[in-house]
Order: structure tokens, then C-alpha cells, then sequence
């Protein structure tokens, strides 16, 4: 990840300690993303699908990671975002109308959880 790595958090700490650590955790994952963003919009200028995936999911599992130092479990933000493809999908959006791509994606994400 652009940025270095940053240092191993517990994965719960109390007092200020924590605390301060969880902020610069949250700091540090929104750098990351911008960081990501910048290298996501330069690949595409240069149409680079390898540079592209990997950007692509370097956003992604920030987006899994900052929800997590929010106090957001993988599990509910899973379900928000089925929520919003639906959502999307019956007030036909527009990638909807044209491609499909959010009943693609729903298909997808429901046929990997089983």
C-alpha cells in the first residue's frame, strides 16, 4: 500500500490509547483511499487492467477496513450494500436500464456467500 505499512493494531484496545490509535488507523485508511483513488484514475488514463484491478481492490478493502475501525461489522456493511444495489435497482438505474449490472452484482455477491 502506498504510504508504508502501518503499525499492528490490537484489535481492541481501552482508554485513550485505543482510541487515539483507532483515529489514526481511520486517518491513515482515508489517506490510503486517496492515495488508491489517484493511482485508480492514472491507470485508467493509461488502460492498464492489471493496475486497474489492483486499485480497484485496494479501494474496496480500504472501504471493509475503515468500516471496521468505525464500529461497522463486514456482515452489515454486506447487507447495506445489497440494500443499495436493490435499492438501485427497482428505482432503474441507470447501469441497471442499460446493462444489468446491478442484478449482476447481486447474483455475484449472493452466489458467494452460498
Amino acid at each position: 500500500m502506498p504510504g508504508g505499512t502501518p503499525t499492528v493494531l490490537p484489535r481492541k484496545e481501552t482508554g485513550d490509547v485505543g482510541i487515539a490509535k483507532n483515529a489514526h488507523a481511520i486517518e491513515w485508511l482515508k489517506a490510503e483511499m486517496a492515495a488508491h483513488l489517484g493511482s485508480l484514475f492514472r491507470a485508467l488514463v493509461a488502460a492498464k487492467e492489471d493496475a486497474v484491478t489492483k486499485f480497484l481492490a485496494a479501494l474496496v478493502s480500504c472501504c471493509y477496513l475503515l468500516a471496521r475501525r468505525m464500529g461497522v461489522s463486514f456482515a452489515r456493511l454486506d447487507s447495506r450494500i445489497d440494500q443499495h444495489l436493490r435499492s438501485n435497482r427497482r428505482n432503474e438505474h441507470q447501469l441497471e436500464t442499460w446493462y444489468g449490472d446491478l442484478s449482476a452484482l447481486l447474483k455475484y455477491r449472493n452466489e458467494e456467500r452460498g
